[in-house]
């Protein structure tokens, strides 16, 4: 009678499904890094896609199509660009986030920046 209810049911008494050693239990430990480091790339991907897709301003008044036509892209545009930065910037984080921000703006980028020492100094001042 035993043997019938182990046939029908398909499970074999003499396998445990919980592992008996701790060997046999794996841990995700190696999948969390990933994943953290595949999350910050795509965090910053849609940010650099937040900036570069507003490079299609200025071709888009040289291209032979219509008002109407430009109209719809240039919404599309921008909200595609705000979109994703938002997005990213979710992401990412507020730190993070606001940190490619000045990196990609093209104002900073002739700045001279302070030294290291300097800035920590107003930094105490302050």
């Amino acid at each position: 009678m035993e043997e019938n209810i182990w046939a029908e049911t398909g499970l074999n008494p003499t396998i445990s499904p919980v592992p008996q050693k701790k060997e046999d239990i794996s841990t995700n430990s190696g999948s969390e890094g990933k994943n953290k480091k595949l999350s910050t790339l795509l965090g910053i991907g849609l940010l650099i896609y937040s900036c570069v897709i507003y490079l299609v301003f200025p071709v888009l008044p040289l291209l032979q199509i219509s008002l109407q036509t430009k109209a719809i892209i240039s919404a599309f545009v921008v909200i595609s660009a705000e979109s994703s930065f938002w997005i990213g910037s979710i992401i990412l984080g507020k730190e993070i986030a606001e940190k490619y921000k000045n990196y990609l703006n093209p104002l900073n980028w002739f700045k001279k920046k302070e030294p290291l020492q300097e800035q920590k100094e107003t930094q105490n001042e302050q």
